[in-house]
């Protein structure tokens, strides 16, 4: 599931298709569930220290919206701290 939604959010752009910032936006909520759940960052952290975190971070660095800035940014801190 992490890939699955890791590799999603490095290809996707928010105008890769008409519905993309809506799918974007549901991948990222995805991901922001994951990062609030202590039980799956301990299971899961090798892929998502591997696969996810890296993803975001170029999210956050190379995103033309805010919004998207934004939430990555929240989920890289919530995975980090």
């Amino acid at each position: 599931m992490i890939q699955a939604v890791s590799s999603m959010l490095d290809v996707l752009d928010v105008n890769s298709f008409k519905g993309s910032r809506q799918f974007m936006n549901a991948l990222l909520i995805i991901a922001e569930n994951l990062s609030c759940n202590f039980k799956a960052l301990v299971i899961l952290a090798q892929p998502i220290l591997t696969l996810l975190a890296p993803v975001l971070f170029d999210k956050l660095t190379n995103s033309q919206s805010d919004d998207i800035k934004f939430l990555s940014f929240k989920i890289y801190t919530d995975i980090m701290t």
